[in-house]
């Protein structure tokens, strides 16, 4: 299955948040399931760490790039 995360989801599921339920970390995990994030969720980060109500500790591009790859996502 293919699995859009939205930015929510995406920030909850690499922060390890409770806000994500149990039901959609199953199917993140679940490595049969192709995971992808939107092309706005990184604008929507670059946005909030802009803002400071994100602190990334490193360029947005290098954000994404890694927790992507980290985590077996696309953009």
């Amino acid at each position: 299955m293919k699995l859009l995360l939205d930015t929510s989801a995406f920030l909850w599921f690499i922060g390890n948040s409770p806000k994500l339920s149990h039901s959609a970390q199953q199917l993140i995990y679940d490595f049969q399931n192709e995971l992808y994030v939107s092309i706005v969720s990184a604008w929507e980060i670059g946005i909030k760490s802009s803002i400071g109500k994100m602190n990334l500790h490193q360029p947005v591009k290098a954000f994404m790039t890694t927790q992507l790859a980290d985590n077996r996502m696309q953009l």
